[in-house]
């Protein structure tokens, strides 16, 4: 039975009116047929298409009670773990990004159907292992940490930093010290004393990447910054050691990419050497 376009209108008898006038039958009928169109509308357990019951419970419905879609104010989502998330795919699609790995964090990138994904945490390396460049003319890593894809990416930075204990140069006895990123060299400093250096000196070599508007253009700067063991600071005859310099690179940072620092000495290298005694690489934007 359809259900009508506009609203029912009854006779409604008076107290002292006789049974067949108005008729009683016509005033039942109109009635009963009243309730029927309303359970017709509402439906049953089994109602289809065109039942309120059917827009409210059935699976294939379009209204709630069960998995809804987006468009009509649901998730489309049956289950869910511990942590996951929902993000809108696009203005009606929602979609669930499950829980990341500990100590990840939430990264907004449009390139996610998401558009958002779990990333590296803030720190992408560390060592704390005691690393001496003694009497020796091959080039020796420092520092060396891959920088996982899309980290840099076109608009972030990477800062590395080694921790020097010790450094002592023999007259004539020269020490580079190189940035690279991939295949690159980025820039390198030449630690070169024009008298030999005996004194207690330590400090940091910090050498911070950035991305330069694009996933493959980058900027390196290189900071030394050595001084005199405080302890022994008045009977040093060198006060410290500093140096800057800066470089570019090519490298496309979408691909995973070592990060790195090197020593190198030249010289007749007695008893000249570099320790380090650890470093860290985190993402700082």
């Amino acid at each position: 039975m359809p259900w009508p376009s506009t609203l029912g209108t009854f006779t409604d008898p008076l107290a002292g009116d006789n049974l067949n006038s108005p008729s009683h039958s016509s005033i039942e009928t109109a009635q009963n047929t009243a309730l029927e169109e309303l359970q017709a509308f509402l439906g049953t357990q089994s109602s289809a298409v065109g039942t309120i019951f059917y827009d409210v419970r059935a699976t294939a419905s379009g209204g709630g009670g069960h998995v809804q879609t987006a468009i009509l104010g649901g998730t489309g989502q049956t289950t869910y773990a511990k942590g996951d998330i929902l993000t809108a795919a696009n203005s009606s699609t929602v979609s669930k990004l499950t829980v990341g790995s500990d100590n990840q964090y939430l990264i907004a990138d449009a390139t996610q159907a998401t558009g958002v994904k779990w990333g590296t945490p803030i720190r992408v390396g560390s060592s704390a292992s005691v690393q001496s460049v003694v009497v020796t003319t091959t080039e020796t890593s420092i520092v060396s940490v891959t920088i996982p894809a899309s980290v840099l990416s076109s608009a972030n930075v990477i800062r590395g930093t080694a921790f020097v204990s010790g450094y002592t140069a023999g007259q004539g006895d020269n020490l580079l010290i190189k940035a690279n990123y991939g295949a690159n060299q980025v820039t390198s400093i030449l630690l070169a004393p024009s008298s030999t250096v005996t004194a207690s000196i330590g400090g940091k070599i910090e050498y911070t990447l950035l991305a330069n508007a694009a996933s493959d253009v980058q900027r390196g700067e290189l900071f030394i910054d050595l001084k005199a063991n405080r302890l022994n600071f008045l009977a040093s005859s060198v006060l410290g050691v500093d140096g800057y310099n800066r470089g570019t690179a090519s490298i496309n940072s979408n691909l995973n990419q070592t990060f790195g620092l090197t020593a190198q000495w030249t010289g007749s290298i007695t008893g000249s050497r570099l320790d380090v005694d650890g470093y860290i690489v985190e993402k700082i934007l």
